[in-house]
Order: C-alpha cells, then sequence, then structure tokens
C-alpha cells in the first residue's frame, strides 16, 4: 500500500526544519516508493532497488546522521552517453538508487515551496501536469483560431547553468544551510567514465529515467505580437 504525506501535513512539514521534513519516516517512505515505482538502472556501486533497500534499512541511522552532521559524500555518478537525434551524443549521469531516494526526499519537500510560483501554463516536470494537458490546451488555442507558435530553448542549459547563481536563487527560499550545502555536494559531483572520475564545474547531471522531452509553446494573437517577440529574442 503507498503511503502518501498529506498536503496539510508536508505543508506543516516544510514549515519546521527542512532537513527533518526531508527525513522524517513518511517522506522517506514516500520517496523509496516513488524510486521503486520508476525503476532505472543502478549506478557505479552496482545495486539494484532491492539491494539498495536492504542496504537502506539496515543502515539508515548511519544515512542520517551523516545527512544532518554535513558528512554525507554523494556517490560519483555513472557516465552514459546516448546518441542525439540531430547527430553527437549526449552524456547522461545516472546517480546510485540510494542517492536517487535522497534526491527525491527532497525534492518531495521543497517542490512545495517553488512549485506555487510557477505560472499555471508551465505544464513541464510539475505533479499534476503533463504534457497531455499541454496539448488539450493548445487544440482549444488553434480553436480559437490562434495560429501562431514560438518555440523557445536554451541550448546546453544544464550544462552551462552556473552553481552560484543557482544555489544564490535557492537560498531565497531555503533558509537551512545544511539542505543547501546538500545540493551543493550534489552539483558538484563528478561523473565516473571509463574508471576515471570527471570533474565538470557547471554541469548539472540528468538521470537517464528522469530524462524526458519538453515542449514550451507560446502563441501569439497577431502578426504585431509575433514580431514583438522576434525582435526580443533578437537581443537575448
Amino acid at each position: 500500500m503507498q503511503a502518501k504525506v498529506s498536503g496539510k501535513r508536508r505543508k506543516e512539514m516544510t514549515e519546521e526544519c527542512l532537513m527533518d521534513a526531508i527525513l522524517h519516516p513518511l517522506n522517506l517512505q514516500y520517496a523509496q516508493e516513488a524510486v521503486r515505482r520508476n525503476k532505472g538502472c543502478a549506478g557505479i556501486d552496482g545495486k539494484s532497488i532491492a539491494e539498495t533497500e536492504q542496504h537502506w534499512q539496515q543502515h539508515l541511522p548511519e544515512i542520517e546522521t551523516k545527512l544532518r552532521t554535513g558528512a554525507y559524500v554523494p556517490t560519483p555518478l555513472r557516465g552514459m552517453k546516448i546518441a542525439k537525434a540531430n547527430g553527437g551524443e549526449r552524456l547522461l549521469g545516472i546517480p546510485t538508487v540510494q542517492d536517487r531516494i535522497i534526491q527525491q526526499a527532497v525534492q518531495q519537500i521543497l517542490t512545495d515551496k517553488f512549485d506555487r510560483g510557477f505560472s499555471q501554463h508551465s505544464y513541464g516536470y510539475r505533479a499534476g501536469h503533463s504534457a497531455q494537458q499541454a496539448v488539450l490546451m493548445a487544440r482549444s488555442y488553434v480553436r480559437e483560431g490562434k495560429s501562431w507558435v514560438v518555440d523557445i530553448d536554451i541550448s546546453a542549459f544544464f550544462d552551462e547553468v552556473n552553481h552560484d547563481i543557482l544555489l544564490h536563487q535557492l537560498s531565497r527560499k531555503i533558509e537551512d544551510k545544511q539542505v543547501l550545502d546538500l545540493i551543493r555536494r550534489y552539483l558538484k559531483t563528478g561523473i565516473m567514465m571509463k574508471s576515471a572520475v570527471i570533474k565538470e564545474p557547471h554541469r548539472v547531471a540528468r538521470s537517464a529515467h528522469y530524462w524526458r522531452t519538453s515542449i514550451w509553446i507560446n502563441w501569439i494573437k497577431s502578426w504585431k505580437g509575433a514580431n514583438r517577440v522576434f525582435a526580443v529574442t533578437q537581443m537575448i
């Protein structure tokens, strides 16, 4: 039976010390269940989800102590290259199952802090939102007679994002330094390629399972509106 953290309880948890909320038994249980549902392959330690869950149960007090004291060190990612549709290769970093559980536990708590600030028209990477909803909304715009689409993508964003700027933005809503330090350590985690750990100072790792195709659609009502958008994009 899937244990869910109620919206009211999750809100109460996020108002407490964030690390306490992240390590709350219900939140950790829900994180484990989410990782189990998502499946995915092992990291560089070679441990399956079942093996990791057994290790997790045996060593949870030790893991929690390390997370609370800032002594926890994320395991390097397992590097995997996949072919890109337009040629070339994309490097993905696959975390260990244990790190995926911790990341999921963090994400479940932080989502409540950040999701409320998102646009109602944003459908990517959000609970309760989907690409299907975006398509249905796009269809309604077409029926209204709107026929212009502006497709904007930030090239190599995950490869070039500045960690200091990212952490500064996070710190505007996260006061718990333990949590910020944990996020920083995950950002700085290297990628294991051919038995060597590669340090990439700006790369934000993307796990193979969570890699999804996202579509950003903005509808423009008139030629005049389209020209304004085109002029702005030329200045960026």
